[in-house]
């Protein structure tokens, strides 16, 4: 196989592992913090995102270094999924 069919469903499965992760470990996080979570909410872009900001407004804290994290990861998945398009359709 050539070095472009390995690498990038590699990335692909690197960055979904990575969102699953810092998903599952936000939201252990979020709860460890007495956060009331729904639970059918909790894989929808953006909820988890939305209580820590309400969390973090309810006492002054920042909310951009935890934010400025999942939107790369999110980000990355997006592009790795395009790239991956391509390869799945077998063009």
């Amino acid at each position: 196989m050539y070095m472009k069919e390995l690498l990038i469903p590699g990335w692909f499965v690197v960055s979904a592992m990575i969102q699953l992760v810092t998903t599952l470990v936000f939201r252990w996080w979020l709860r460890q913090r007495g956060v009331k979570l729904i639970s059918a909410f909790v894989g929808i872009p953006g909820y988890l995102e939305y209580v820590y900001f309400e969390w973090c407004r309810k006492r002054g804290y920042s909310i951009t270094r935890v934010l400025a994290f999942r939107i790369v990861f999110l980000v990355n998945l997006l592009i790795a999924i395009r790239a991956n398009v391509p390869i799945l359709m077998g063009k």
